[in-house]
């Protein structure tokens, strides 16, 4: 499933390097949250029936969170990947993917490592060196099982993964409620902090997505405060579901072990 709003170029590259997938079975759903309907232009163009295009009834204005839960409703497959327009997947991550779902019945939730790639040299050093210290953080994850470091580090660390790098049983998707609607940024990490509570996790150690480093929600002036107010959304959230004792357990944890 692939948001997108007035990135045609980019959505177009984000679609083919799904299409170029084999020995998997795909359906794509492209949601629009253009009032002017630019991507079905894209979607035309490369008129592949596994492609299925939906517009939202009115944008959003930026709430990827909205426009990812419309498509919900909508998808049959078994394993669900949720990825940006302006990212792309590497040849054979479906395939490797299934295999590693197939190996773990127990697990919910899978994602991997993040390479990623640009324009700006410079940011995308500092991205590289961001994401290598997640993977770091996620296979000592792996230690503790597949529900408790995962959801402490994903609490209470900087961000191991993003919303494109991650994919989830289908089955796994109802008694999450979708994407929370409340949530201008981050909210593709409260989504998988829910799922990997929830189902559990585990961390593939393979390059699994190259990730566009460029202008985004996350980087936008200003931006810090909102995210900011976000997380204390989310540990609100939190507590109410799984209690206060269990939260703060998690958050010792967090502060005491060295990721």
């Amino acid at each position: 499933m692939i948001p997108t709003c007035r990135r045609p170029a980019e959505l177009n590259q984000a679609l083919r390097s799904v299409l170029l997938q084999q020995n998997v079975t795909i359906e794509v759903f492209v949601v629009d949250d253009d009032p002017d309907g630019a991507a079905q232009e894209v979607v035309s163009a490369i008129a592949d029936p596994r492609i299925r295009y939906l517009r939202m009834p009115r944008s959003t204005g930026g709430r990827p969170a909205l426009v990812r839960n419309t498509a919900l409703p909508h998808i049959t497959a078994s394993l669900v990947h949720f990825l940006d327009d302006d990212d792309e997947i590497p040849a054979g991550y479906y395939a490797r993917m299934k295999v590693a779902f197939d190996a773990t019945p127990a697990v919910g939730v899978i994602f991997g490592r993040i390479v990623p790639f640009g324009t700006d040299v410079e940011a995308v050093r500092h991205e590289t060196r961001y994401f290598k210290a997640a993977a770091r953080r996620a296979r000592r994850c792996c230690w503790f099982g597949p529900r408790w470091g995962f959801t402490a580090a994903m609490l209470f660390e900087n961000a191991m993964l993003v919303c494109s790098a991650v994919m989830i049983r289908r089955s796994c998707m109802s008694a999450l409620d979708g994407f929370d609607g409340n949530l201008e940024v981050v909210e593709d990490i409260e989504f998988y902090i829910r799922a990997i509570r929830r189902h559990g996790a585990t961390f593939l150690d393979d390059a699994v997505l190259h990730y566009r480093i460029g202008q985004s929600l996350m980087h936008r002036p200003g931006v810090k405060p909102v995210i900011t107010a976000s997380y204390g959304y989310i540990y609100r959230r939190y507590k109410k579901k799984w209690g206060a004792a269990e939260f703060y357990a998690l958050k010792i944890f967090a502060r005491a072990f060295p990721w």
